[in-house]
């Protein structure tokens, strides 16, 4: 281990493929966004891109995550991950370099890795006070800091039934495919031709039927241990930012493991004049992650925010139909 500096890559820095970093921080330098681990970033040799994680650990953190700094890589479809480059030279910081390239999508294990809905902790009155810490600390059957278990499980159940509803109704636009439907379709999917319509409503039917059939017993706490016992192991390493909700595929009791910021999201994403902001809520987190199983859609975690899989779909990106966050948004109705 070393330390060293490197300048930080921002919404400017390109690839050593000719592709973009897709930049997600709130921070920005000279008017541009900085980069955040986990972050895409696009790839013109392999047309599929992928999430850019850093090969050092650096010292700066904004929104929960490691900013990206200069020499990391675009772990996409190429055989030879890319590197990115910064594009501006006044901005650094300081990193520990060696042991983590890859550690993030491409470690071995006996076991796969659980899929994670990844998060940022909670901030300002969103975060647990002291005694709530202490309370979750000392009792590992809490669910969450902010609310009893049974306040829980009827808050998940709600959330539940609205995801059904929501359900219900694509199914209702699925058969009837007049216009305005399609073009729900192709915001998130690019495309509505015949087959992903089919596959949409095959899909949903299997995700609807598996939802109703969950129950309280369902939703655990999540904890390492938990996840090997159902034949995962977590996908964050320790420091890495907090996942929102965990499932692993291999669980044939559909089990979801709830992180403590899930407590604090809010059942449904804010609306603004009847439009549900593209923001992650209880709902798309849950739909999120009922869809991994295979029972269900068996989606992945392509490219994991709603907003980039927005974005990545305006660009034609032919990746989406598996993308966990561009069913939980189709399926939960969120908008531009």
């Amino acid at each position: 281990m070393r330390n060293d500096k490197r300048h930080m890559l921002d919404g400017a820095s390109r690839t050593g493929t000719g592709g973009w970093l897709i930049a997600t921080s709130d921070s920005t330098n000279m008017g541009k966004r900085l980069g955040l681990e986990g972050d895409h970033a696009t790839c013109p040799a392999c047309k599929v891109g992928g999430p850019v994680y850093n090969d050092c650990d650096p010292r700066w953190t904004d929104m929960g995550k490691s900013v990206l700094v200069e020499g990391a890589r675009v772990y996409c479809q190429c055989k030879e991950k890319p590197r990115v480059f910064a594009s501006q030279f006044t901005m650094s910081t300081e990193v520990t370099s060696g042991g983590r390239a890859g550690e993030h999508v491409g470690g071995t294990s006996e076991k796969p890795q659980a899929h994670n809905k990844l998060a940022s902790e909670p901030s300002g009155e969103a975060r647990p006070d002291a005694s709530s810490r202490a309370a979750y600390a000392a009792d590992p059957t809490m669910i969450c800091p902010n609310m009893t278990n049974a306040e829980f499980h009827a808050t998940v159940l709600r959330v539940r039934d609205i995801a059904v509803a929501h359900m219900d109704q694509r199914l209702i636009e699925l058969q009837r495919w007049n216009e305005a439907d399609q073009e729900r379709v192709r915001m998130w999917f690019v495309d509505a031709t015949p087959d992903i319509r089919k596959r949409l409503r095959e899909g949903i039917q299997r995700i609807r039927q598996l939802s109703l059939g969950l129950t309280e017993r369902n939703f655990c706490r999540f904890s390492e241990e938990v996840m090997r016992k159902v034949g995962c192991i977590p996908a964050a390493r320790e420091g890495d930012e907090p996942a929102w909700a965990s499932v692993c595929k291999a669980d044939k009791t559909f089990t979801i493991f709830i992180g403590v910021t899930y407590c604090y999201l809010p059942i449904e994403a804010i609306r603004h004049r009847g439009v549900v902001e593209p923001d992650d809520s209880m709902v798309t987190v849950f739909v999120h992650e009922v869809s991994h199983f295979p029972a269900a859609m068996d989606s992945a975690d392509t490219y994991s925010s709603i907003k980039i899989s927005r974005l990545l779909s305006k660009y034609r990106n032919k990746f989406l139909f598996n993308n966990s966050d561009s069913i939980a948004a189709y399926i939960s109705n969120v908008s531009d």
